[in-house]
């Protein structure tokens, strides 16, 4: 994942009190209608083994990866989408929290816990996120990221 993207996991609503290291987030699978409409959401399919992979078409463009267990056509352990606000603009991150809302999912970030699928609590979020800071502090983001790394580095 680049710094430019903001992570967001799709989970199903059942998910949202389970321990996401412990428990199987996806005991019900997504319906194929869900499933068909995020396929359609991006324009460039890049699947790879048991992933299915859907790009923008922007140099630094946002993706989406649906993964499965073993096979393409095995169940959905994880439906990841990553935003870059650098490479397209809010209407995506709407359509997308829109299809979470339409089918009674969650959204989980790698700075909070869940949230519901609602632009404002999303993009509350996203300012807090290290792609945000990416935009408004490149100079910052990137010390804070070579610090990050050094001390990954040590350890």
């Amino acid at each position: 994942m680049g710094a430019h993207h903001y992570q967001l996991e799709l989970l199903p609503r059942s998910s949202a009190n389970a321990d996401p290291v412990n428990d199987n987030l996806w005991l019900v699978q997504p319906a194929d209608p869900l499933i068909s409409e995020l396929r359609a959401l991006l324009p460039r399919n890049t699947s790879w083994g048991s992933v299915e992979e859907f790009e923008t078409d922007h140099e630094w463009g946002s993706d989406l990866r649906i993964w499965h267990e073993d096979a393409l056509d095995g169940p959905v352990f994880s439906i990841v989408f990553r935003f870059s606000p650098i490479g397209d603009d809010q209407s995506l991150l709407t359509r997308v929290l829109s299809l979470a809302a339409k089918h009674d999912m969650v959204v989980r970030s790698r700075t909070r816990e869940m949230i519901e699928p609602q632009l404002d609590q999303v993009i509350a979020d996203l300012q807090s996120s290290p792609a945000f800071k990416l935009l408004s502090e490149p100079g910052n983001a990137l010390l804070q990221a070579a610090e990050k790394v050094e001390t990954q580095t040590q350890e």
